[in-house]
């Protein structure tokens, strides 16, 4: 389930503002729970925001709007960093597809025939050199700096 944020930021603003606090019953611990803006309420009071279950009231306290908008807020900036992370990649891999296409075009311009065989035992210097002209002073080999 994806969560409308947009949805849930309305609804977070449109509500009383928090913190929200879970205030139990005094005398009886099965009872409802009251939630109140403030902390240390008498459950007896009837400036509360809710009554709810004992088991909900923790969580509801817990999920009161500031909260609820700060967690929007966060999604959204995560949003944004995957966003630009998955551009990045993206470029990256391009280029390295084209950098993988220039090495296999080296290897079979100046390999051996079996250029891909870890068996080869043919001399490798001319595919050595071959591969030192591929990977031209512009563009860095393994261990330095990055592709792009």
């Amino acid at each position: 389930m994806t969560p409308d944020l947009d949805h849930l930021e309305a609804l977070a603003k449109a509500a009383t503002p928090g913190p929200w606090h879970d205030i139990p019953h005094e005398e009886f611990s099965g009872s409802d729970h009251r939630i109140s803006r403030v902390a240390g309420t008498p459950w007896g009071n009837f400036g509360h925001l809710a009554t709810v279950s004992a088991v909900n009231a923790p969580f509801i306290a817990a999920c009161s709007p500031d909260v609820i908008l700060a967690l929007v807020a966060r999604v959204r900036e995560l949003e944004v960093m995957n966003h630009s992370d998955r551009q990045y990649l993206m470029e990256k891999e391009s280029k390295l597809a084209v950098r993988v296409r220039v090495l296999e075009e080296a290897l079979r311009k100046y390999g051996c025939h079996k250029w891909a065989s870890l068996n080869c035992e043919a001399p490798h210097e001319p595919c050595i050199c071959g591969l030192a002209a591929a990977l031209t002073p512009s563009e860095p080999r393994d261990g330095q700096a990055g592709i792009g």
